[in-house]
Formats: structure tokens, C-alpha cells, sequence
């Protein structure tokens, strides 16, 4: 007994040692975002700013344009979110459902795409979109999600796995009550993916919210930019505004946190129910 109390708290303990490691660079951004500027680069450092000030998050507004970067970072990401759900959902209905020559060897060479690292198609996409006038417009951001692009073959495999565990007499009923196959998935199917859906939104916002490598490619224009490349892009070559540059960070750092906690059991359910079967 006693030894089992003993691994129940080294269990515990080492769980608060790897939160801590996790949290405390979230903590330190938060910090340095309400510390005064003179008092950033102070040594020792202080855990606890004394006193508080938004002077920081204000300059990263009027200074740093943060706010217009969040309003195109917004757009791309609801775009991307209503392309990858309509896309996905229904290349995964077609692999679920209908029955054609060489459907699991498509399957399999859909999921053997997610281990290309994507540096190998970087140079290739960067070609293309560059002869078509792609460059420094956010369809390049956008477009291919429409295609079960960037992170596509995974979200088909979750719903045609969260599809395959709807019970076939389904489709059979809404045949017989003469819906074709366009009508069944709208009509029956798709309302009932609620929840897979709801882990596709969360995982593609993640996404969108926090790609640096994509926008940093494509984006010229200094009005285009996304907040993360926007945040970068504050320091200068001379001059690097930590407060400012910090208070921008908690900014972009506190919205998918928010989410996150807001929608994990949604994401865990729509995970757990992507393995059912019939």
C-alpha cells in the first residue's frame, strides 16, 4: 500500500513538472505583455510585473498594425475551415460509402501523402502558384483546402472513419424514400457528423491560426500579412520591441488557448468516435 501511495505521487508530481514546463513560456509571454518597458530587460527578471501596464498591447495596436493582421488572419482562417470541411466530408462519404474499382488502394495512397514531409512540395507549390499570379494573394493559403489540401488526408480519414461507424440501414432508408446519394449525405449523413466536424474545425483553426512557414512564402505586402508573420516582422534590424512584440504574442498565443478549452471535449469526442464501427 505503501508503495503504491508513493507512485501515486511521483505520478502526480511529475505530471506538475511537465505542466509547468509547458505553461511557464505561456506565463512569461503574459508577463512581459504587462510589463513596462523599462523594466523588460531588467536582470534579475521579475516574475510578476510591478506595475502592470497595456501600454505594451496599445503600441502593438497603433504601432504594429496588429490589429488589421488579425482581421486577415481571420479571414483565411474561416475560409480554410469552410474548405476543408465541405472538401473532406466529402471525399471521406465517397471512401465510406460508394463502391468503386481500386477504392482502398486510393485510400492508401491518400494517407501514405501524410508522410511526405511537406518541405519536399514547398518549391514545387511556390512554382506553380508563382506562374498562375498566386503570389501575394491568400489563395494559396486558401484554394487548396477546397481540395483536401495541406493537412486534408488526415481530417478524410477521421470522417470516413467517424462514417463507417453510421449503420448502413440509414442510406437504405433515405433510398427508399427516394433520395439519391447527393441527398443522403446532406440530408443524413453530414447533419449526423456533428462531431468529427467539430474536431476538423478545432484542428484547422490551430492550423491557420499558427502557420508562420505558408504566409511568410507567399505574402509580399506589409497589409496582407497574417498576425504571425506580423509579429516577426515588427522586429527591425536595429531595434527589437519585446514589449510590444510580447503583448502581441499573448494576444495570438490567448485565442487558440481559449479555444482549445472551450472545445476540448468536443475534439476528444469527435477523436474517440472516429474509430467506431458497426
Amino acid at each position: 500500500m505503501r508503495a503504491k501511495t508513493i507512485s501515486s505521487v511521483g505520478n502526480y508530481v511529475l505530471a506538475v513538472v511537465i505542466c509547468a514546463v509547458f505553461v511557464f513560456p505561456i506565463y512569461w509571454v503574459f508577463n512581459k505583455a504587462f510589463t513596462p518597458l523599462d523594466a523588460i530587460n531588467a536582470y534579475p527578471p521579475s516574475f510578476f510585473p510591478t506595475p502592470p501596464t497595456g501600454a505594451n498591447i496599445a503600441e502593438a495596436f497603433q504601432e504594429g498594425n496588429i490589429g488589421r493582421y488579425i482581421l486577415n488572419t481571420c479571414v483565411i482562417v474561416g475560409l480554410t475551415i469552410l474548405g476543408s470541411v465541405l472538401s473532406c466530408s466529402l471525399v471521406a462519404y465517397g471512401f465510406a460509402r460508394l463502391k468503386f474499382r481500386a477504392k482502398n488502394a486510393l485510400f492508401l495512397v491518400l494517407l501514405a501523402t501524410m508522410m511526405i514531409p511537406f518541405d519536399v512540395t514547398i518549391v514545387p507549390q511556390f512554382i506553380l502558384f508563382t506562374k498562375i499570379h498566386w503570389t501575394n494573394t491568400y489563395l494559396p493559403l486558401i484554394v487548396p483546402t477546397f481540395f483536401c489540401g495541406f493537412q486534408g488526408a488526415f481530417f478524410v480519414f477521421l470522417m470516413r472513419q467517424f462514417i463507417m461507424g453510421i449503420p448502413l440501414s440509414l442510406d437504405e432508408a433515405a433510398e427508399i424514400d427516394g433520395c439519391n446519394r447527393l441527398q443522403t449525405f446532406t440530408k443524413i449523413i453530414f447533419p449526423m457528423m456533428k462531431p468529427v466536424i467539430a474536431a476538423v474545425v478545432i484542428y484547422q483553426f490551430m492550423y491557420a491560426w499558427n502557420d508562420f512557414l505558408y504566409p511568410l512564402i507567399y505574402l509580399d505586402d506589409f497589409k496582407n500579412y497574417t498576425l504571425t508573420l506580423g509579429i516577426y516582422l515588427m522586429r527591425t534590424p536595429y531595434i527589437t520591441p519585446w514589449g510590444p512584440m510580447m503583448g502581441a504574442a499573448g494576444l495570438a498565443s490567448l485565442v487558440p488557448v481559449t479555444v482549445f478549452f472551450l472545445t476540448q471535449e468536443k475534439l476528444l469526442g469527435g477523436l474517440q468516435t472516429s474509430g467506431m464501427k458497426n
